[in-house]
């Protein structure tokens, strides 16, 4: 699913808005960084959480390259057939 860039209504609607090109940023590090934030960011309560793997980091982004979205997506999907709490 390709980003909707929102640029001109938020500008219309008053809202400051800074676009940053995240392709040209993003390296395997930093996506890992993200992805594993973000896990810890959802959680629901106290216990035991899932992580990513710097493996399948390098194979997501290989995959979707810089879109957070597609990958975000693909790893909902992976966390929702987990039986139990793993990294992946």
């Amino acid at each position: 699913m390709p980003h909707e860039n929102l640029e001109r209504e938020l500008q219309q609607a008053g809202r400051t808005v800074v676009t940053l090109q995240v392709g040209e940023l993003m390296t395997l590090d930093r996506l890992h960084t993200i992805l594993n934030r973000r896990i810890t960011l959802a959680r629901r309560g106290p216990g035991p959480l899932p992580s990513i793997r710097l493996a399948t980091t390098k194979t997501l982004l290989e995959e979707f390259g810089s879109n957070v979205r597609a990958i975000e997506a693909r790893l909902y999907d992976c966390f929702q057939n987990l039986r139990e709490i793993q990294n992946v």
